[in-house]
């Protein structure tokens, strides 16, 4: 439970909100902003709230906008601001270059989140929501809805439960404590099968492809007694990290550079997380990020970096890492 009193009281003074989410928002993102705004209107009436989708929307996002709908904007107007909730982002790296404007504003910064915060990302924050072990940031506003007994309609029942089964990839990263707020959200209008089915996209070759050039190029340690894997690929980094904890590594990275960019993607499985303790997000990709003058974070299983410099020279900063966090 949140102490959510100053975060009430904030709300009711204010005339103009904004709902920042990260770039590329994925359907967690863009739901849970959208049933935030239908809560801050149901307690603040005459308040202007916009969802602000810097860097636009993922593929599948475009799907459960045309579906709910969602209406968003890229070009946030500051003027008359009250104040700002960065929902879904645990780095204001993640927000480009407008990251770097709202370091700099004076305006109250609300963040609601279920990844494990930044601590540049702290220190910008006047009120914080967040929850690591919540399953997804639709599930944080859920329980926000619960907590201040405000009734929601069925379109936010339906945008609730799509962001929990993306984020859940389908309830395998569930708890029984979702699967229970799940069912409020079904009697309330919402419909598994309507959740399972926008979220469904047939994969493409060229991903096919992708796949099937990482595992052929892949290489492995044993480092106690724990698998771990590493492949480089262009793309698709992050659907081949699963592909590669699915046939049985451990853990799995992922990298790949776009000009002179290096992107890593991290997946490990419940039984690694379980015995050691090693939480990706705060323990590899954040540490690993900075020392890429990039930016990291994510959750215990499932993570990602984006920095600069040569993809080997990343992959094996991660691998040095975990070798030095299990022995």
């Amino acid at each position: 439970m949140h102490n959510l009193r100053d975060f009430t009281k904030l709300l009711k003074s204010s005339n103009k909100i904004l709902i920042f989410t990260h770039q590329n928002a994925d359907p967690d993102a863009i739901c849970s902003a959208y049933a935030m705004k239908y809560l801050l209107k149901k307690i603040q009436k005459k308040a202007r709230i916009e969802i602000v989708t810097i860097g636009g929307i993922n593929k599948i996002s475009k799907k459960v906008v045309d579906l709910i709908p969602i209406k968003t904007t890229n070009i946030p107007l500051l003027k008359d601001v009250d104040f700002i909730i960065i929902i879904d982002t645990n780095n204001l790296q993640l927000l480009g270059k407008w990251g770097e404007v709202l370091k700099g504003i004076k305006m109250p910064i609300v963040i609601v989140d279920h990844h494990v915060t930044h601590p540049k990302m702290k220190r910008v924050a006047s009120y914080s929501i967040c929850d690591d072990n919540a399953s997804s940031t639709c599930e944080i506003v859920f329980e926000i809805f619960n907590q201040m007994k405000i009734r929601y309609d069925k379109k936010v029942a339906r945008a609730l439960l799509i962001g929990i089964v993306c984020d859940t990839r389908h309830f395998i990263l569930a708890s029984s404590k979702t699967l229970v707020n799940v069912s409020e959200l079904i009697k309330n209008g919402a419909k598994i099968e309507e959740a399972i089915k926008i979220l469904q996209t047939p994969m493409s070759q060229s991903e096919i492809i992708a796949r099937l050039k990482a595992i052929q190029r892949l290489d492995f340690k044993k480092i106690g007694n724990w698998l771990i894997a590493n492949t480089k690929i262009s793309s698709y980094q992050a659907s081949t990290a699963r592909i590669v904890t699915y046939v049985g590594a451990h853990v799995a990275i992922v990298g790949g550079t776009k000009k002179q960019d290096v992107k890593i993607s991290l997946r490990s499985t419940k039984d690694f997380f379980e015995n050691t303790g090693i939480h990706l997000g705060r323990d590899i990709a954040i540490p690993i990020g900075e020392l890429l003058k990039g930016v990291g974070g994510g959750h215990a299983m499932a993570a990602g970096i984006n920095g600069t410099g040569e993809v080997d020279d990343a992959i094996k900063k991660c691998m040095d890492r975990l070798k030095s966090m299990i022995q």
